[in-house]
């Protein structure tokens, strides 16, 4: 019978109408508290993966960092040529020494052989070691420098002397065997040339005396203007305001304005209004900048 009883009355406990009575009466309660955990565990899980991210982040700025800078400018070459430097004034000064030596050597002997008497060779020795290299130094160093300068002053007497084309500085530098980085297109490219910053409107003068070759409009270099000066010599002037002011097989003098600064050359747009000045050596440019007074 306790039995029985007890069964009936975990039956009654669990049945339809008592568990829609719990459920009316704690089914809020149960929702909420199942919510709460599921957000839980969400913000448990995010947190978490929030935590590995930032840790890859650091991980790779450590990284980045310690990666050697592109911009840095290499040293080993400078190191070696001052090592070659180096190698090589040790050589001058010990073969000079050895041949001071030797010649000092051969002086002590006819000495002593002529005087019956000894001589202290380690005294001497020393001394030429101390005394020599320098002597030699300075004795081998001026010649090089007299041969130097009077080779430039050679050069510029037997090259023409041509006039600055426009007045100005210049922006941009003669470069056939590097690359620079041009601004209007945006990539490294040569430049046979130099620029000459001017105002726009500036008078353009022509260098040399000589005839104009041609004057063509080029869809880079805008306006420009060639002039033959003889013996392989040419000059062009390129960003040019006008084409009117001479005419192909014209003379022109020295200083002569043969047209103005302007703003035609697409490729060099960017830059401050100037002149493109070139210098032609037997079809081949050369820099301007060997010619100009």
């Amino acid at each position: 019978m306790g039995f029985a009883k007890y069964k009936e009355k975990v039956k009654n406990a669990f049945n339809r109408q008592a568990f829609k009575d719990f459920w009316n009466r704690q089914g809020f309660y149960v929702i909420l508290f199942i919510c709460v955990c599921a957000i839980g565990a969400t913000a448990f899980w995010t947190s978490m993966d929030r935590n590995e991210v930032q840790m890859q982040e650091e991980a790779e700025d450590d990284m980045v960092g310690q990666e050697p800078s592109q911009d840095e400018p290499p040293e080993e070459p400078v190191q070696q040529a001052d090592a070659s430097d180096k190698a090589d004034k040790v050589d001058i000064k010990i073969k000079d020494v050895v041949a001071d030596e030797k010649t000092q050597g051969a002086q002590e002997q006819v000495v002593s052989k002529s005087q019956g008497g000894k001589v202290d060779h380690a005294d001497d020795k020393s001394k030429a070691t101390a005394d020599k290299p320098i002597a030699v130094s300075a004795a081998k160093t001026e010649p090089k420098v007299l041969q130097t300068s009077a080779t430039v002053q050679s050069q510029k007497s037997s090259k023409v002397l041509m006039q600055k084309p426009a007045d100005g500085k210049i922006i941009v530098d003669f470069a056939l065997d590097h690359l620079q980085y041009s601004r209007t297109l945006k990539e490294w490219t040569t430049h046979p040339g130099i620029d000459i910053e001017s105002p726009l409107g500036s008078q353009v003068r022509a260098a040399l005396d000589g005839v104009v070759e041609s004057i063509e409009e080029d869809s880079l270099m805008g306006i420009i203007i060639t002039i033959d000066h003889g013996n392989g010599l040419k000059t062009r002037y390129a960003n040019l305001s006008t084409k009117d002011m001479v005419r192909p097989s014209q003379q022109v003098k020295k200083g002569q304005v043969i047209s103005g600064v302007g703003r035609t050359a697409i490729s060099e747009i960017l830059d401050p209004p100037h002149v493109h000045f070139e210098v032609l050596k037997d079809g081949k440019n050369v820099d301007p900048k060997n010619y100009l007074e």
